[in-house]
């Protein structure tokens, strides 16, 4: 797959799928699956246990649909960790420190002045 979108990984392996099928050689479908989930670059991971573990194994477009979602929801959240990176740090909280000490004699209630 490697930096593929999920929809350019899924056509490319249909239209093997489908060159095969043509010349009589047809690839049933839990081998498709099979390829598809074993072709998936390591930021899938997750999914591809989940989709492996799944009985019966999903068809090639339930795979495909789940896989979709799952780009999806990646995306969104880098671009969230984006914003945040480029946010006004402004609003952050921030702490002021002071090493003053007091001297003289208005120093009343004041500890270690003096």
């Amino acid at each position: 797959m490697g930096d593929s979108s999920v929809t350019d990984y899924r056509a490319h392996i249909k239209s093997i799928a489908d060159l095969l099928d043509n010349i009589e050689a047809p690839v049933p479908e839990k081998n498709i699956v099979t390829y598809l989930i074993n072709g998936l670059s390591h930021k899938f991971d997750p999914v591809a246990i989940m989709l492996r573990h799944r009985n019966p194994l999903p068809t090639f477009l339930e795979a495909r649909s789940i896989l979709l979602v799952e780009e999806q929801r990646m995306e969104q959240f880098n671009h969230r960790m984006t914003q945040a990176s480029h946010n006004d740090y402004s609003s952050l909280p921030t702490v002021l420190n002071t090493n003053h000490t007091h001297r003289g004699s208005n120093n009343r209630g004041i500890r270690g002045g003096g």
